[in-house]
């Protein structure tokens, strides 16, 4: 049986496994629920189903999910958020936990399989590929991007498969290979730009390795310049389309970027903190294999040709991931009173778009996949040196040592985390109601707070009366001091929307603040109370308009 019919065999056999497990039912998610990004995941998730059901498909961020009754525009952040799309079949059978599972089992089988390919083009054996696409799917980006909850992010399988399309399209110059490695960069540009921006430094990197050529020039400076430019008019017209004019020219050009947050430690690469800065800090580790570096110094130093490019691009990322500046321990390291510059603050401020985008370590996809095609030469390499003919064998043993060595260096991530969903019982109540919306209490943008209100009126199915960026709500909140019709009309107002619960996160209150409900204390007259001291909320119920 070909090998593509045993991959499709085992893609299906997964998700089918996934489907059904019981571990995965719908209070249990991949990942952990506290963290944000997760959370914001589950948000929008609805957001877009929301929107599909109302026909507002392709301005799915101008929607009245959130900030309810008003609506609001979503940032052009969200326009890039393409694999929104994919909930949409997966809706039709799954709830919205089960629905994230298993898109998130689907891309990262789609992960491994663009890199199977890409690998088996370049190594021609099952095995070497096989030993090579692990070690890129299952990299310790990837595993702290699955715990974070962040999908578009350890979605990558578009990268192995554009880089697989600019080898076929040297080795044969064939113009479909050209429309290929296009359509396929402005997929990964609406799924996540900054992996087309880099994929682009990627192509500038593999032009530079053929200019070395002179016969080869012209073919590669045309077919890059076809490609950027295909990338730039397809995109601009699916942005105008979507309501965001002239998206290229908005943007600034020449905005130094100066966020050191998530830059690579030089000093030491194989663990370190990726968000260490003064404004946050996530206490999950991110770092080089250390197997995967040591087998791919042999393909380099074996293999001439395509490792050594991979080997040139590899050293080029890890200077650029290191960020703007020199960082020791996340602090920039400095000499004489003064910063020491690395190459990513030059690009930041000389390079078009550059400015926008923040936290080098979205390099490490590119990082990974160079050091596991090369991990994989190396492999050769070690194989052939002691006399091992069978490249399976030795693809077995250096799997099980890499598993093992996730598994001692990296605990937090390996295995992934798998997190009990808790629905408030206020939420559980609203859900069984016909309300439209919820209300929350203190009103906040936040991400860490708006997300979790995101989630659980995801969760109970109703709307968010919250913005997601302005920080008041949109109508007056009466408090005790005002007229008795004022708060009678607010409460006809929460009525006529279809908004019967106000919700009050006391929990979310800073020590020393004043109560927000000292200043709300009047809807006792008008609601019925909730009160669910165990998990820190209360809750207003709207009754009929009087």
């Amino acid at each position: 049986m070909k090998t593509k019919y045993l991959l499709l065999i085992f893609f299906i056999v997964i998700i089918v496994l996934m489907a059904v497990s019981p571990a995965l039912k719908d209070n249990k998610i991949i990942g952990i629920v506290d963290s944000p990004g997760l959370q914001g995941e589950i948000l929008f998730q609805e957001n877009i189903i929301y929107n599909i059901k109302k026909g507002n498909v392709f301005k799915y961020f101008d929607t009245d999910y959130l900030n309810y009754p008003n609506g609001e525009r979503l940032h052009f952040a969200l326009a890039n958020s393409f694999h929104l799309f994919l909930y949409a079949p997966l809706r039709i059978f799954l709830g919205p936990i089960r629905s994230y599972n298993m898109l998130l089992a689907i891309i990262v089988l789609l992960n491994f399989l663009s890199a199977y390919l890409l690998a088996k083009y370049l190594f021609r054996s099952k095995a070497v590929a096989s030993f090579s696409s692990l070690l890129f799917g299952l990299n310790s980006y990837i595993l702290l991007k699955i715990d974070l909850g962040f999908i578009q992010k350890f979605a990558v399988f578009w990268i192995p498969l554009y880089m697989l399309m600019l080898l076929k399209l040297r080795g044969e110059k064939s113009h479909r290979y050209l429309f290929s490695a296009a359509i396929i960069l402005c997929a990964m540009q609406l799924f996540y730009p900054p992996y087309s921006y880099y994929a682009i430094l990627f192509t500038m990197v593999l032009m530079s390795y053929a200019l070395a050529k002179r016969d080869e020039m012209k073919f590669a400076m045309s077919r890059f310049l076809l490609i950027v430019f295909f990338l730039i008019s397809a995109t601009s017209l699916i942005y105008y389309a979507m309501g965001f004019g002239f998206a290229y020219l908005n943007n600034p050009w020449h905005v130094i970027n100066n966020t050191a947050e998530g830059s690579l430690n030089l000093f030491n690469p194989f663990k370190f903190f990726p968000y260490v800065s003064d404004s946050r800090f996530v206490h999950l580790p991110l770092g080089i294999s250390v197997l995967a570096f040591t087998l791919s110094l042999f393909g380099a130093i074996g293999k001439k040709g395509i490792p050594r490019l991979l080997g040139v691009v590899f050293v080029v990322f890890l200077l650029l991931a290191a960020g703007p500046y020199l960082t020791f321990g996340g602090r920039a390291v400095t000499i004489f009173g003064h910063r020491v510059l690395l190459p990513f603050y030059f690009m930041s401020q000389y390079i078009p778009f550059a400015s926008g985008i923040y936290f080098p370590i979205r390099l490490f996809p590119f990082i990974n996949l160079c050091l596991s095609l090369m991990a994989g030469y190396g492999m050769i390499y070690v194989s052939d040196r002691f006399r091992v003919k069978n490249y399976a064998i030795a693809a077995l043993v250096f799997s099980v040592i890499y598993v093992a060595e996730l598994a001692t260096l990296l605990p937090e991530l390996f295995p992934p985390a798998v997190s009990k969903v808790i629905v408030p019982d206020i939420y559980r109540i609203a859900k069984k109601g016909d309300c439209k919306a919820v209300l929350n209490l203190p009103q906040s943008t936040d991400r860490k707070i708006i997300n979790r209100y995101g989630l659980y009126a995801s969760l109970s199915g109703k709307r968010l009366v919250n913005s997601y960026y302005k920080k008041d709500i949109p109508f007056y909140i009466p408090k005790n001091k005002d007229y008795p019709e004022t708060k009678k009309r607010f409460i006809r107002f929460l009525s006529a929307c279809g908004i019967d619960y106000i919700i009050l996160h006391e929990y979310l209150l800073r020590e020393g603040d004043k109560n927000p409900a000292d200043d709300i204390s009047w809807l006792d007259d008008y609601c019925d109370v909730l009160n669910f001291p165990e998990e820190g909320i209360s809750a207003y119920r709207i009754r009929s308009a009087n």
